[in-house]
């Protein structure tokens, strides 16, 4: 018996030297935690990032084996990529980090059940988007397009009204809203919608933001034109800068979709006098905007710039304004024009 006793208490020595080590391990950990989140923020931020990247590149190669499948017709093959993707991505909201890889997932989910002409699927991917970004006009065009193809034209018709709310200044909301209206009969709606489009694309705002080397743009707009002219005919802007030790500008268009922005001429006025510029042979870059052969810059996104880097000898002149030469115009499309005519506008 007391040699039962005597391996009973041992075991419960080892236990509290166990529990003992474990409590300050725990101490330890609290203790570093404290230290870093104090004086180490910027080792956290770090550490965070590393270990987020490390997490979400495992779907982002999930994505690129799905997308490199689909690009060789491996529809069933990118289906069995995407479907457990997309339930280890569980029920994602908007502002979630996980948003662009449950948007992009979606998205070839779309892709592969309208290659198969799977509509039931089609559209209850498609509701399923709606709901992730109500804000997104994209995905109510698509939902438009995929109840019409369904015969649901009344429906149809709603969610083509969505994204006329989200984008109104857009030939590809306007132009089939208001043919599915005009053709319902519902003339004074399409008539209202044709109208709204017109006026959202009377005009807009451009603005001029500078950098120094190594900094980051100014907070504020330097300058901001409310009355841009969106006819097609060229137009002389100057948008004041006032600023010396600049390195880089950054042109901010209207955020009209499907505006098309065609720059003649670009110039910099300094103390100088004025120097003509072609951002196009400077280090440059686009955002939110597409550019053709012709150089025409096309808006697709919500804020739609061009970025680019002064020439070293600008870089110590004091920098007056930028002067641009610019057209801003839609395309309409023969289906608006007709309908313009036909309701008198």
């Amino acid at each position: 018996m007391s040699g039962r006793n005597t391996k009973t208490r041992k075991l419960i020595k080892a236990a509290a030297h166990v529990a003992r080590g474990a409590l300050l391990i725990v101490a330890l950990m609290a203790a570093s935690v404290y230290f870093l989140w104090s004086f180490k923020p910027s080792l956290v931020d770090s550490l965070d990032s590393y270990i987020v990247e490390r997490h979400f590149s495992a779907y982002s190669k999930r994505l690129a084996e799905a997308r490199t499948l689909l690009d060789n017709s491996r529809l069933a093959e990118a289906r069995g990529v995407l479907d457990p993707l997309l339930k280890d991505l569980g029920k994602v909201r908007k502002q979630d980090r996980k948003a662009s890889y449950y948007a992009e997932a979606m998205d070839l989910m779309l892709y592969i059940a309208g290659r198969e002409g799977d509509q039931a699927v089609s559209l209850s991917i498609a509701r399923a988007l709606t709901e992730f970004d109500p804000n997104h006009y994209n995905y109510w065009l698509n939902l438009a397009y995929i109840l019409n193809s369904s015969g649901e034209r009344k429906l149809s018709i709603d969610a083509l009204k969505n994204a006329f709310r989200i984008a109104p200044a857009s030939i590809q909301t306007t132009e089939p809203l208001s043919t599915l209206l005009f053709e319902e009969g519902r003339k004074d709606e399409a008539r209202e919608v044709i109208t709204g489009f017109m006026n959202a694309n009377l005009g807009g705002t451009i603005a001029v933001y500078h950098a120094a080397e190594g900094k980051e743009f100014s907070r504020d707009r330097t300058s901001r034109l409310i009355t841009i002219a969106f006819t097609g005919d060229v137009q002389r802007l100057s948008l004041p800068v006032g600023s010396s030790g600049t390195d880089r500008l950054r042109v901010e268009f209207p955020a009209a979709p499907d505006l098309n922005i065609r720059i003649e001429a670009m110039a910099l006025a300094t103390n100088g006098g004025s120097e003509a510029i072609d951002f196009r042979n400077t280090s440059y870059g686009l955002h939110d905007l597409s550019e053709d052969s012709s150089g025409v810059l096309t808006v697709a996104g919500s804020r739609p710039y061009v970025e680019f880097k002064l020439p070293e000898h600008l870089k110590t002149t004091e920098i007056l304004s930028i002067d641009i030469d610019a057209a801003f115009f839609q395309r309409e499309s023969a289906g608006i024009l007709s309908l313009k005519r036909e309701l008198g506008i």
